[in-house]
């Protein structure tokens, strides 16, 4: 492949999140381009390896305001674009999209920054919500692209005149390597296996989904398997005493800080996902992409992934007997429909939101 004499940079608060995320983007990218990825270390650091890429360490501090820690960081930042020169930057989650932004009034380089979602301090109360309006607000000024993942974030940015008809694109989630994330197999299994893959923070739901596992009558053959990350440096968090009450509930198993995904995609019946916000959620693409039904929270992120009854079920955000209801229905639907609407799961998933469509529209922005 042609190499383009440009360099990128590729910004997010954790290489986990890069990792996660990104990975495919990055591998493509770096045949074509000077690739540096920039973020917080964690374990996933050294899993890019084998990429032609240089890494960068630097610590956002996610998930916390601190204005003096906050002035170092857009002083070390300035550091390494004078001195690395990049040519455009790809900004994802909230604290590179905003703060890098914010360094463009020094440089001539290119900004393309993704909403990923509005994150948990933007969730958290009235207060951090207007803090962040007004950052992402005065940020924006001059970025060269903002990308969305779903249509209800673009048209609160263009509503709050942070972004602009002209500037804003939808491109819908961070790819589904579809190749990966596939089967021919649906379980036998009588029992209903009901699947959660997220972070065990409170914004994704799980004390609720918990409650209204609670509340099914014991007699009903099912079981949950809730497969979570912790993050201890996270404020939402849920608490040591809610993961011991989970491990003690029955009919339900909880696996921690796995990443191997897929065997529990293809041991499940289908996925819930109880978040209150996504940008577009990936476990809920993967799931599709395994040809699994999902049931979903009535909200941006999730809803743009399910036809109702048709590969999926809505419930009402935070409603207990909503989510209860969608669980005795899906429960009780024989297994031929719940295989005709995972079948749907893949062909929209493969059709819309596979890795190969992804890519080529970064590319073409890139371009």
């Amino acid at each position: 492949m042609k190499k383009i004499n440009k360099k990128i940079f590729i910004i997010s608060n954790s290489y986990w999140n890069l990792y996660n995320f990104r990975y495919e983007l990055i591998k493509k990218l770096s045949y074509s381009y000077d690739i540096t990825l920039l973020g917080n270390y964690d374990k996933t650091y050294d899993l890019f390896k084998g990429l032609n890429c240089r890494k960068i360490v630097i610590n956002f501090q996610k998930n916390k305001i601190n204005l003096i820690y906050d002035f170092k960081l857009l002083y070390n930042l300035y550091k390494i674009f004078k001195k690395s020169k990049p040519d455009i930057l790809l900004n994802y989650t909230i604290k590179p999209v905003i703060y890098c932004s914010f360094l463009q009034i020094f440089f001539d380089f290119k900004v393309i920054n993704t909403i990923t979602g509005l994150g948990t301090l933007y969730l958290k109360n009235k207060l951090l919500k207007k803090i962040f309006i007004n950052l992402y607000y005065f940020s924006q000024k001059k970025v060269n692209k903002i990308i969305f993942q779903n249509i209800d974030d673009k048209k609160l940015f263009n509503d709050l005149k942070i972004s602009n008809k002209k500037n804003s694109i939808v491109i819908p989630g961070s790819g589904i390597n579809t190749e990966y994330f596939k089967t021919n197999l649906y379980p036998s299994k009588k029992i209903t296996n009901f699947l959660f893959v997220g972070r065990l923070i409170k914004e994704k739901g799980v004390i609720e989904l918990c409650n209204a596992f609670k509340s099914l009558n014991p007699n009903i053959k099912f079981k949950l398997t809730i497969v979570g990350l912790t993050d201890k440096k996270n404020p939402a968090d849920v608490s040591d005493i809610v993961l011991e009450n989970i491990k003690e509930m029955k009919n339900v198993s909880i696996v921690l800080n796995e990443y191997d995904i897929k065997k529990y995609y293809e041991n499940c019946h289908c996925l819930i996902l109880p978040s209150y916000r996504e940008g577009l959620s990936k476990s809920c693409l993967e799931a599709m992409s395994m040809s699994r039904p999902i049931i979903v929270n009535n909200v941006p992120g999730c809803r743009d992934l399910v036809f109702n009854e048709t590969n999926g079920l809505i419930f009402n955000l935070k409603n207990i007997n909503d989510i209860t209801n969608k669980i005795k229905y899906f429960i009780n639907i024989s297994t031929e429909d719940k295989i005709k609407m995972g079948k749907f799961s893949r062909k929209y998933a493969t059709e819309y939101f596979s890795s190969k469509i992804i890519l080529n529209k970064y590319e073409e922005i890139l371009l």
